[in-house]
Formats: C-alpha cells, structure tokens, sequence
C-alpha cells in the first residue's frame, strides 16, 4: 500500500514537472533573444496573418547581413499548425521551382524559404540556418 502511494506521488510531481517546463519553454521571447543574439532583426507578424485568429503568437527574424529569415508561428491548436505545416511546405516546393507563393505564406518573408518544420504547435519557416538558430 505505501509502495502504491509513494509511486502515485512520483507520477504526479513528474506530470507537473513536465507541464512546467512545456508551458514555460514555449513563449516567443525565448525564440526571439537566441535570434537577436545571432544578429537578425525582430518584427512583430501576429496581426498581418490572413489565419491570425488560429495564431496565438508569431515573429519574423530577419539577418541583414546574411539575408537568411525565419518566420516562427505559435499556432492555438495542433491541427491548426499541421494544416499551416502542409500549405507552407506546399508553397516552398513552389518557390523550389521559380513559382511564386500565392497563400497565406504572402505575410511572411518567404523568398529564400527553403525549411519549414513544425514542433507540436510551432511553426518555423525560413531559410535552413536561421530555421537551425531559431529552434
């Protein structure tokens, strides 16, 4: 019975020490300092989002030196961010091919976008390395 109890205890402290650190990790200032840190210039995208009401957060990260960009998305659902991960994927193989990109994707800095990734409700669109620094 104490065996029982003790392993009940452990379970729920390591639930909320898990939830602690997924609620806390995931906020845009941690995303933006490594980005400013490596030298690119923050914009604020949240409010031009053609989908900005399935949007909880989103920032641009642009180098002016090495021209490299990201766009990270923080989106409110999960299937939100999985339909915004296809349409995004959809239009960098567009731009793979000379095509421009005609969606959603427009309000983001998408012409060297070459990566897209998705981390449970996050989005990051961009070129490959400012992608890298911006995860």
């Amino acid at each position: 019975m104490k065996a029982k109890k003790a392993l009940a205890v452990i379970g729920i402290v390591l639930i909320i020490g898990i939830m602690a650190v997924v609620f806390t990790a995931c906020n845009n200032s941690t995303y933006q300092e490594k980005l400013k840190e490596a030298g690119y210039v923050i914009t604020d995208i949240s409010d031009i989002l053609p989908d900005k009401d399935k949007v909880e957060w989103a920032f641009e990260a642009y180098h002016p030196t090495t021209l490299d960009s990201v766009s990270v998305i923080k989106y409110k659902s999960l299937k939100d961010a999985k339909a915004a991960e296809e349409a995004a994927i959809k239009g960098v193989e567009s731009l793979e091919g000379g095509k421009h990109w005609y969606n959603w994707a427009d309000a983001i800095n998408s012409s060297k976008a070459d990566t897209v990734e998705r981390q449970s409700m996050l989005l990051f669109v961009g070129t490959a390395k400012a992608v890298e620094i911006a995860k």
